[in-house]
């Protein structure tokens, strides 16, 4: 039990360490829309992110930035990201941590600090030869809260312990 309390744990300290971390992000895509009056970032066509030992893979990557005081009676000036969603075939991969969890969507909200992942053929979490499969997951980084829910469906998990035998 012990051993799928720590994978978890690690599973969501990936996302933790994703959105915190400082340093370089490098992002391509096949094309890239910028709305500054709605203060969104639409990266589509094999979008892929990098930022130190992580990796996002996804069709659309949409950035959502807070926007704060006015720069003249039209512009409003933006403060940062408020929110990021990635669409269709959602890869996250940790090379570190060994972890690559996988969906249909990823939605990232910087407050309230969570994470919500789902599927339409589930969520898979795989580290190691270890998996877990749900419908939705949600993490809440300020508690370090996870919620993996089967939608109807049950939780499933599979690992393998290490013993005498």
């Amino acid at each position: 039990m012990n051993f799928l309390i720590l994978f978890i744990i690690s599973i969501f300290t990936t996302f933790a360490a994703w959105a915190q971390v400082a340093g370089e992000v490098d992002i391509s895509a096949d094309s890239l829309e910028i709305e500054q009056a709605k203060g969104t970032a639409m990266f589509a066509g094999n979008v892929e992110v990098n930022h130190k030992d992580m990796t996002l893979k996804a069709e659309k990557l949409r950035v959502f930035y807070a926007k704060s005081g006015k720069t003249d009676e039209t512009k409003k000036e933006n403060e940062g990201v408020e929110r990021i969603v990635a669409e269709n075939n959602v890869v996250l991969r940790n090379t570190a941590q060994d972890i690559t969890v996988s969906g249909t969507k990823a939605v990232y909200d910087v407050d309230p600090q969570t994470i919500v992942v789902t599927g339409n053929d589930g969520v898979l979490m795989v580290r190691g030869g270890a998996t877990l499969k749900g419908n939705k997951l949600v993490y809440d980084m300020a508690t370090g809260k996870a919620d993996l829910q089967g939608a109807g469906q049950r939780v499933k998990a599979r690992f393998s312990l290490k013993g005498v035998q």
